[in-house]
Formats: structure tokens, sequence, C-alpha cells
């Protein structure tokens, strides 16, 4: 029962080190880490995990953060624009041009 709780303490930790979108990388490779030394009879608590964290936390870490961040942030952009559809005045793939008539 004390595994359940170590691994579910350390999930909540991952919860809260990934808040700020720029540490989610560093918080899920460092849950890993700690869970992956549970199966060697290391503690899996979440003292130890967040004394992992800040060993762990570089640059890239929260460079691969930031790109991800601005990665989720351009595809909402995308989608807000393409939901909106075709209303500007002068969009040519939307109507077919004036001097062109339908066949009737």
């Amino acid at each position: 029962m004390t595994l359940f709780a170590d691994v579910l303490s350390v999930g909540l930790a991952t919860a809260v080190a990934s808040l700020p979108l720029l540490t989610a990388p560093a918080a899920l490779s460092t849950a890993c880490a700690v869970l992956r030394g549970a199966r060697e009879e290391r503690p899996a608590t979440a003292g130890r995990y967040f004394a992992l964290l800040r060993r762990r936390m570089r640059a890239g870490d929260l460079a691969a953060g930031a790109l991800v961040s601005a990665g989720v942030l351009l595809l909402a952009v995308d989608l807000a624009l393409a939901g909106r559809g075709c209303r500007v005045r002068r969009c040519s793939p939307c109507r077919p041009p004036r001097s062109v008539r339908a066949p009737s």
C-alpha cells in the first residue's frame, strides 16, 4: 500500500510541477526517473522527486517546454482563424470571380 501512496504523491508532484508549461518536459522525465528507481528499491517520494527535479532542470528542458508551448499556441491561433471561415471581403477562394457566370 505504501507503493501506491508513493506513486500517487509523485503523480501529484508532477502535476504541480507541470502547471507552468515550460517545466512540463523536465517534470515528466523526472517522474519517469523516480518511478524507474522504485523498481531498484529506491524511495519514490515527492521529496526525492523535487530534489531530482531541481538537479534535472536544464536550459534544454525549458527550451523544449517553450517550443511545445509555442506550438500549442500556434495551433490554437490557426484553429481560431480557420473557424472564422472566409469572411474577408476580397477572399477569392470563397466565391467565383464576377466575370464568370454560372451556366443556366
